[in-house]
């Protein structure tokens, strides 16, 4: 099983791939801005993290961390991932 971290994920989903220029994926940037801002980020919020690793007090976990979330999971519902020839575990999000 190939391990990728969040940061490579979304490199991956970038309009166009920086190490496969000729892929292109058709991912908003602006929705793969927000996701890594968010989620990734260490300027950003880095909920991931934060959350992942227990670096957030119990004060910290607010209905905005929610509502960013929600969002960001309807951004995501908005694309249809496939599965491509060849390779397993590599996804293209289209809309």
């Amino acid at each position: 099983v190939m391990e990728k971290l969040l940061d490579d994920l979304l490199a991956d989903i970038a309009h166009e791939p920086p190490l496969k220029p000729e892929q292109k994926t058709n991912f908003d940037e602006e929705d793969r801005i927000l996701i890594k801002y968010v989620l990734a980020e260490k300027a950003g919020l880095n909920l991931r993290n934060a959350v992942a690793h227990s670096l957030m007090d119990i004060f910290e976990y607010s209905f905005e961390h929610v509502v960013i979330l929600f969002c960001i999971i309807i951004k995501l519902s908005k694309y249809k991932f496939i599965e491509t020839k060849g390779e397993k575990n590599n996804v293209n999000g289209s809309k």
